[in-house]
């Protein structure tokens, strides 16, 4: 009889421990996706309905909101928030407005790429810390300063933001400083749906004269034939998830420090082809390439969505002075490094050629100009990507700015 009730104490206090165990998880990896949450959601409801002392349950509630209250109190005084996010774009991102925090002037030194942030266990060969300087205008842009009449206007994704890139080097400051070519940017990391939103409310609000130089990048603006078939509902609640975190990070900062930290974990024990990065051996030292981007550019067929109203479109695209392909990594890298022939040119390309340049609108392909210029920075062991990021350094910044200059000095006319 005796160790009969040993053996039911055991039991309740070992359901009472992983109960709160699983609770704690639930509450504090806010990161994890809702695949993950639900089961362990319903997986508490169960231990809940196995400890039937209400008393119990009400005490591990409230030792649990204790602790993550004084784990959150430790995070605020002990912790800066610069040590929370490896990089400028997660510390000061608002997705809700699609902007950055407005009015923001720091430096912060960035240990790594995204690529090391995306696969923890990337070799150390191919990471490459920097220093960085980051800052915003009135409207959450990354300018060096608030929107001055500037005939053209850059919209597009992290390329043109400058992810990873110190504020002297991205793109609208080399276009003024090597070309005498003063632009706006107003890009953000998103799509292209969004990108003509922000395009047509600019135009509508701001300057209706203005002339729309688009950026679209072939890695994450087009979809391949399985991510469009996917069913959605899950992942839609996982981007509102991540996004509502993102929104409100400045009120959970202990959830943030571990946001990151969660998921690597979750890229180390279930890792899938869209958290993995291919290492290549280079003239320029060991090259990492995001796995989901390597797959996509041997894709030969891919799409493009533009959900937006027929106004949108006809506003925005009468507004365009050029439209811009970016090319992956992987696809300017993979004919200088040996490895099996991609569908050339990339479907991305024949998308944009099929709807812009049927409209007259000009495109600029920046593949060839940017192989060649990798190419030739190769014979002095340089790269025009970092080798730890998805996007593009000074050198690939130049060579876009370069291929730029006719579409503005023809459209100044």
């Amino acid at each position: 009889m005796q160790k009969h009730n040993l053996k039911i104490i055991f039991t309740s206090v070992f359901v009472r421990i992983l109960l709160w165990l699983i609770l704690s998880l639930n509450v504090l990896f806010l990161a994890l996706p809702l695949t993950l949450t639900i089961p362990l959601l319903l997986i508490s409801c169960f231990l809940s309905w196995k400890i039937k002392s209400k008393i119990a349950l009400l005490i591990m509630t409230v030792s649990l909101t204790v602790s993550i209250g004084i784990s959150e109190f430790a995070i605020r005084s002990f912790s800066s928030t610069e040590n929370i996010f490896y990089r400028p774009h997660e510390r000061f991102y608002r997705p809700k407005n699609y902007q950055y925090e407005p009015n923001i002037d720091i430096n912060m030194e960035i240990p790594h790429g995204d690529l090391v942030a995306i696969d923890p266990l990337s070799p150390y060969s191919i990471v490459e810390p920097r220093s960085v300087r980051f800052r915003t205008d009135n409207l959450g842009m990354r300018n060096n300063a608030g929107y001055a009449g500037e005939k053209f206007v850059l919209v597009g994704d992290s390329f043109i933001v400058g992810n990873g890139n110190d504020q002297s080097d991205i793109l609208p400051n080399i276009l003024s400083n090597n070309y005498g070519n003063k632009v706006y940017s107003l890009s953000i990391p998103t799509n292209p749906s969004n990108y003509y939103l922000l395009a047509y409310n600019f135009l509508r609000k701001i300057n209706p004269e203005a002339r729309i130089v688009l950026f679209l990048f072939e890695g994450n603006d087009f979809l391949t034939n399985e991510e469009t078939q996917r069913n959605t509902g899950l992942d839609s609640w996982d981007r509102w998830y991540q996004e509502f975190l993102l929104e409100h990070k400045d009120y959970f900062q202990l959830s943030n420090l571990i946001f990151g930290s969660s998921r690597r974990v979750m890229n180390m024990f279930w890792q899938q082809r869209g958290s993995s990065v291919d290492v290549l051996n280079t003239p320029a030292g060991d090259m990492g390439f995001y796995g989901k981007y390597v797959d996509l550019s041997r894709k030969k067929v891919l799409q493009m969505k533009i959900n937006t109203s027929l106004e949108t479109r006809q506003l925005v695209e009468s507004a365009l002075a050029c439209v811009v392909f970016i090319p992956t990594k992987y696809r300017l890298y993979a004919p200088l490094l040996n490895e099996d022939p991609l569908p050339e040119p990339s479907p991305a390309l024949d998308i944009l050629t099929k709807y812009y340049s049927n409209r007259g609108i000009t495109l600029i392909d920046l593949t060839l100009p940017m192989r060649e210029r990798a190419q030739d920075l190769f014979s002095i062991n340089k790269a025009l990507f970092w080798r730890d990021d998805t996007h593009w350094n000074i050198e690939g910044i130049k060579v876009a700015a370069e291929s730029l200059t006719d579409c503005l000095n023809i459209s100044k006319k």
